[in-house]
């Protein structure tokens, strides 16, 4: 089976060249030295799996190239994993309204990178598999009269999908749409997928293939995600002394438990950030 190919995008040659060795071991790995020698790149190569880019560039930047990517149907579903030295709320929200996918604070951990890449490719395969389901009912309200229909389990993906999907026109903005209607209930560990189907007027089942094509994820995955990204923005700022802490903020019943998922999905533990009492 061939390596997935990663298209790394940095304008810094000794970070460049890292990242490239970094990656190496598990992906076929192509560089840029900025945005548009990266839209150069793609359109010379075969199609990529993944990119990283950096924030800052001469040229084309990082948020550019993700708006040129995100516009062409041919490349709109790679993901993309931003890498910034920048972490306050104003520059993170002007890359996930263009459609980044992650993003990364330097200076990270070589295992932090490979966590995130790792998590953004299988993500992609999964919103693949989610597009070759074919007979899904359309989207409907869940009602008294039509009740919600428990989502169906994972195995029931299909499990071949060989082209390049591009999520539906729309889908960063209806994802963001609906953390926006989420973010109260985060802390709320009782609140899983029957709640989020019930708070977006969606049966189950259609709540869980619409966030399989948007996202790549199930809705208790998703809700799981919600959470720990709003961890790490926590975790990041500061101000809560111990990971329990964070743990009961975002919705996790133990520390433990929440250290583990997190440390699983992004390569480093909350402790890691200097908080105490884990």
């Amino acid at each position: 089976m061939p390596k997935p190919r990663v298209l790394v995008v940095e304008d810094e040659p000794d970070l460049r060249d890292y990242l490239r060795e970094l990656l190496a071991s598990t992906y076929e790995v192509l560089t840029a030295a900025d945005g548009q020698a990266a839209l150069e790149v793609l359109s010379r190569e075969a199609p990529v799996d993944l990119i990283t880019t950096d924030s800052m560039m001469p040229r084309l930047s990082g948020t550019e190239l993700i708006a040129k990517l995100k516009a062409d149907p041919a490349r709109a579903g790679v993901p993309v994993l931003m890498l910034t030295a920048r972490a306050d709320d104003a520059h993170r929200r002007a890359a996930l309204t263009v459609g980044v996918d992650d993003y990364l604070t330097k200076p990270f951990a070589p295992a932090e990178l490979l966590a995130r890449v790792q998590v953004l490719l299988a993500r992609h395969d999964v919103r693949r598999q989610f597009a070759a389901l074919t007979g899904d009912a359309p989207d409907e309200p869940a009602t008294a009269a039509t009740p919600a229909t428990p989502a169906a389990p994972e195995t029931e993906v299909a499990e071949t999908a060989t082209e390049v999907l591009a999520p539906p026109s729309g889908a960063a903005e209806q994802l963001l749409q609906w953390q926006a209607l989420v973010a109260g209930h985060l802390a709320d560990e009782q609140f899983g997928p029957a709640e989020l189907a019930g708070l977006l007027h969606l049966s189950e089942r259609t709540l869980y293939r619409r966030l399989g094509e948007l996202a790549g994820l199930t809705p208790a995955a998703w809700l799981r995600e919600l959470r720990l990204n709003q961890a790490r923005q926590l975790l990041e700022a500061g101000g809560f002394g111990t990971v329990a802490a964070v743990a009961q903020a975002v919705g996790f019943a133990t520390a433990k438990h929440f250290s583990n998922l997190y440390a699983e999905r992004f390569g480093r533990r909350p402790s890691d950030y200097r908080a105490t009492g884990e």
